[in-house]
């Protein structure tokens, strides 16, 4: 029997079913987060009970085990009533508990807006109003103001910590302070006499050893000088180092202001660093490479894979739009989706400690007592301002360094303007509420945040051709997950134990849900 889901398209559209094996299926319930094995067979007998409850020809006992699922939320027709609710008292009872309870996991400086590089793909470069490459620095003072702001939220966090937890809390989460741009050295000076300077707060009074303290900064590799590499090494920051594969594929995206190719001049520099310290190369070193849709990915892959350092793998997502040339994606889809699959499960079999990030939705599923309300709660984004801030060159306040720069939450002198963050989640809430959002099976697996749905003040939602390029992506996910835990059947509690490893899965950090003994 082959799955067939236009009965479930037509009545219940937030349910989704998939293929097990010859015998069985899987039940997807997307409001409950709900999800379960069935048999074929009492899959048909479910489709005739709620096509018609009483009368459907239903054994008795599996009609009183189907009206048991209905009784706790599952299988309930049509969309969310809403997906959030946007009272006042909602809004700001949440803006209240994650100022209380939200870590704060990334602070970043935009320590400046200049870049050397125009990549076709970057949102600075195609944006001109809001967000954009200019020759705007940040200066020394708004660098310190920021420093003071993070040291602030830090040890004040730090201080609800347990105190027999607190060395432990330290070193899984480490104070670290960011750098970005534009492109970061091309403000070299204050960038190196910020991080000073934020070495230099008094951590030790609240027991942090400045050991613990740590760096990450951006860069293009245009530029790599002896007293960089210096800096880099004695302070042993991470290096976000963006390589987009060999030259036939990185020069067609990364090119410089005058347009000419970029690779020779970055992959020079990356061989530099690996020169003059090769520990810090393979440990401290991570490629961040674009997918972008003109690279052939075997080639970029096999380049990439063979440096010797950390490479991630990023989609490609452009100002202009969330999925670029859906209908065609969508296609590719449905004609590979069985190879799509079997790649997928290859990445896993190759590499499982790799690839088991892939799969952390699984942990939310529910696999025991559904429950449902007619609010979802949800919402695409992170705890805003209170998990991520980036400072731009003024001072001003964002929710992180992927933002187009349109929505200030406050600034580093006054810190976060609750009234903003009250406009922001509001905004976002009303555009959440949509009826495409509140229909739609995938939406726990959207993966647009807020940051990237801002645009020039306001949120925006993907076209409907870009809606179902997600919701296809998310069926190779679950297909792809149905196909790992049929070969592993522990792979779920192998899942959870990695996400519950604060050393290996670094989530949300809320004090209220914090096992404080697995640290």
């Amino acid at each position: 029997m082959n799955i067939d889901n236009r009965f479930w398209d037509t009545h219940f559209p937030m349910v989704r079913i998939f293929d097990f094996d010859a015998e069985q299926a899987i039940i997807y319930e997307s409001k409950a987060n709900f999800i379960f094995l069935i048999s074929k067979t009492d899959l048909a007998l479910l489709e005739s009970y709620l096509k018609n409850p009483e009368n459907g020809g239903v054994p008795a006992g599996m009609k009183k085990i189907f009206g048991d699922m209905r009784a706790c939320g599952l299988f309930r027709e049509g969309a969310w009533e809403k997906m959030f609710d946007t009272s006042e008292k909602n809004l700001d009872e949440l803006i209240k508990y994650n100022a209380e309870s939200i870590f704060m996991r990334k602070f970043v400086l935009e320590i400046t807006q200049d870049c050397n590089f125009r990549c076709s793909y970057c949102s600075n470069t195609l944006e001109k109003t809001f967000r954009h490459h200019q020759k705007r620095h940040m200066p020394l003072s708004v660098a310190k103001a920021s420093a003071d702001m993070y040291f602030r939220l830090y040890t004040d966090f730090l201080g609800k910590v347990p105190e027999q937890y607190r060395k432990a809390f330290v070193s899984h989460f480490p104070p670290t302070l960011g750098f970005y741009g534009g492109e970061p050295t091309l403000n070299w000076k204050v960038l190196t006499q910020a991080a000073d300077y934020y070495k230099s707060l008094p951590w030790e009074e609240h027991g942090v050893d400045r050991s613990k303290l740590s760096l990450t900064v951006n860069s293009n590799l245009s530029h790599i000088s002896e007293e960089m590499l210096r800096f880099l090494v004695d302070n042993d920051a991470q290096l976000f180092a963006s390589l987009d594969g060999p030259a036939s594929e990185h020069d067609k995206c990364r090119v410089d202001v005058a347009g000419q190719p970029t690779f020779e001049r970055a992959y020079r520099n990356l061989l530099k660093i690996k020169d003059f310290d090769k520990e810090y190369f393979e440990h401290k070193v991570l490629i961040l490479a674009v997918e972008a849709d003109e690279y052939d990915r075997k080639l970029t892959h096999e380049f990439l894979d063979s440096l010797g350092c950390q490479v991630n793998y990023l989609s490609m997502t452009r100002y202009d739009c969330f999925v670029n040339m859906p209908e065609e994606r969508i296609k590719y889809i449905e004609t590979h989706r069985e190879e799509l699959i079997d790649a997928e499960y290859s990445n896993y079999i190759k590499n499982p400690q790799k690839s088991i990030a892939d799969y952390t939705f699984a942990t939310s599923l529910r696999t025991d007592r559904p429950s449902y309300e007619n609010t979802a709660n949800l919402l695409p984004t992170c705890p805003v301002g209170k998990d991520n801030i980036m400072v731009d060159v003024e001072g001003n306040l964002h929710i992180c360094h992927k933002t187009d720069g349109s929505f200030v939450l406050g600034n580093v002198e006054s810190g976060l303007d609750d009234e903003a963050l009250r406009s922001f989640y509001l905004k976002l809430a009303q555009l959440s509420n949509s009826s495409d959002c509140r229909i739609c099976w995938a939406f726990r697996k959207c993966g647009l945040c807020s940051a990237t749905k801002l645009k020039g003040g306001s949120f925006v939602n993907p076209t409907e051709p870009e809606c179902e390029y997600i919701r296809k992506s998310a069926e190779i996910s679950f297909e792809s997950l149905i196909r790992i835990y049929r070969s592993n059947p522990d792979f779920l509690k192998q899942l959870k134990a990695y996400v519950d490893d604060p050393g290996s899965y670094k989530g949300i950090v809320d004090i209220n849900k914090m096992e404080w003994e697995k640290l």
